[in-house]
């Protein structure tokens, strides 16, 4: 294939797409949900640039990437990449999604344990106990949430949690809104790169919804142009009617789905008004900032900490000291931690001559009173 055709079928190619956009773009909402793929625009904040994707059912497809040395530059760069595939109709009508990612080296990630009752109103209970799993106030962050295992049995579900500080989350956003884009979610990109998924951050009201304007176009007129895109993208009658069956029955799963979160929050209302169990719990146990500060405070000063981990009740502390077996006895004298012993073998620090140790403790239950 020579240069000359190569380009030619590249233009046809790109034109085929804006042409197909428009004509999507014309539809009312509700059809236009029918023949269209859920897709959204996500904008990754990068270090002094931003990658902007189309994420959807066939996977992220990269538009560009655009820096940030001048903002004013850098609007009309998003622009166009976006007037290149045909967006501009969507994102003004609001039919695609807009998501902020931020890095997930702003990120704090740790493992919570909850009431079972707590699983569907993760992300707000999560809010409510925050200081006592991390070292930020429900103010001072925000928080997405993943349940990792809940057990029946025992009335124990396990989550993962991820922070944000807020100053970060309203930057991002205010970035965005300078960049001529409306963020409807904000999510945090994982934190192995080869995982392409993410976690959405619980926002409250921080972004507002938008509204989805309805089309001007009479229904004769979204007829005719439902007539040529399906003959433009080959897409049958037979299909539109088969996905609006599946919707059928998907409304019927979240009807009952529905019931049950009804269910489960009237539990969890009761369990708020038994005596404000969440409040005599979060009180009764000690804070990461009191766990830590203990430590610290029974350690020789010669004893320096390069990890302290909490999950749950069970602390992790790694680091070098002159003689790493006396920490046992002294880990011991406190009221807080119980059950302290080496998780690793003590090894020699070649550098430094120091032993270095991996020591794991339970936290005594009421010890933050």
């Amino acid at each position: 294939m020579t240069a000359t055709a190569m380009r030619l079928f590249y233009l046809v190619g790109e034109f085929w797409n804006w042409w197909t956009a428009e004509l999507l773009g014309m539809l009312p909402v509700k059809l236009f949900g029918l023949l269209s793929e859920t897709e959204r625009l996500v904008l990754q904040v990068l270090d002094g640039a931003i990658l902007l994707s189309l994420e959807g059912s066939r996977g992220p497809r990269s538009l560009g990437t655009v820096a940030l040395a001048d903002l004013a530059t850098a609007q009309a760069k998003i622009q166009t990449l976006i007037e290149r595939r045909g967006l501009t109709r969507r994102l003004s009508s609001g039919r695609l999604e807009v998501r902020l990612r931020l890095s997930s080296e702003c990120a704090l990630r740790t493992t919570v344990e909850l009431p079972a009752a707590a699983a569907d109103n993760l992300s707000e209970v999560v809010t409510f106990e925050l200081d006592r799993h991390t070292p930020f106030r429900a103010s001072q962050a925000f928080v997405g949430c993943r349940l990792l295992k809940l057990d029946r049995t025992t009335g124990i579900l396990s989550a993962a949690i991820t922070v944000v500080p807020r100053q970060v989350v309203e930057e991002g956003l205010t970035l965005a809104t300078k960049l001529g884009l409306q963020t409807d979610e904000v999510d945090v990109a994982a934190a192995d790169p080869s995982n392409q998924s993410s976690t959405t951050l619980f926002l409250q009201d921080v972004v507002p919804s938008q509204p989805k304007h309805s089309s001007a176009l009479s229904w004769a007129l979204a007829m005719m142009v439902a007539i040529l895109t399906a003959v433009a993208i080959s897409l049958p009658l037979v299909a539109a009617q088969h996905e609006a069956a599946e919707l059928t029955a998907r409304f019927a799963v979240l009807k009952e789905q529905a019931t049950a979160r009804a269910a489960a929050q009237r539990t969890l209302d009761a369990l708020h008004t038994d005596q404000n169990f969440l409040i005599v719990k979060k009180r009764t146990s000690p804070t990461i900032s009191q766990l830590l500060l203990e430590a610290t405070r029974l350690l020789p000063d010669d004893t320096s900490l390069t990890e302290f981990h909490v999950t749950g009740p069970e602390v992790q502390m790694a680091g070098m000291a002159s003689s790493a077996s006396s920490l046992i006895a002294l880990l011991e004298e406190s009221r807080v931690f119980r059950d302290t012993n080496f998780r690793s073998p003590v090894t020699q620090d070649a550098r430094s001559g120091r032993e270095r140790f991996l020591i794991g403790a339970r936290v005594v239950p009421g010890s933050g009173r």
